[in-house]
């Protein structure tokens, strides 16, 4: 317009989606055996940053499992920090993550997951999932894998905020 004036630009730096996950999982952990089906769930936030593809995010929140080890329950609390692709289009949506886990038991302070799967969506806001996990020690350098702590499959329910 006329005159100059002042333009207010606006800049979005990242737009952010929480989602709640629970299911059900089976896990093989190699030091004590855990093969029983267990509780596993969260809160998990997808932060997706302007300059990063549409479809990479970075993941974190809080995850809990009960595991039955032969020597009794544990639980573990864990806050990953990983990178997700998950697929843009269609009802069923193939998924890749990867990152170091922030793990809060005694057992093993610092590991990295590599999570693929899929998400079977049915609105929005709702969503089945199917994945795979393999766990590694990671107590050096948080992204490479030192040996692998165990393996576990996970069928979920996923509901966005």
């Amino acid at each position: 317009h006329a005159g100059g004036g002042n333009k207010n630009t606006q800049y979005q730096l990242y737009k952010a989606i929480i989602s709640i996950h629970s299911g059900v999982s089976q896990n093989i952990y190699y030091t004590n055996i855990s093969n029983k089906n267990s509780f596993t769930g969260g809160i998990n936030i997808h932060i997706n940053f302007n300059n990063f593809p549409k479809n990479i995010y970075l993941k974190s929140g809080i995850n809990i499992k009960t595991l039955d080890f032969i020597n009794g329950k544990n639980i573990q609390i864990g806050i990953p920090i990983h990178f997700e692709y998950i697929s843009p289009k269609g009802v069923v949506r193939p998924l890749i993550s990867y990152g170091p886990n922030i793990n809060l038991s005694e057992a093993c302070k610092l590991s990295s997951s590599l999570i693929t799967g899929f998400y079977i969506f049915i609105n929005k806001s709702f969503a089945l999932s199917l994945t795979g996990e393999a766990e590694f020690l990671a107590e050096g350098i948080p992204l490479v894998p030192e040996q692998i702590i165990g393996y576990s499959v996970l069928l979920g329910l996923i509901f966005g905020l």
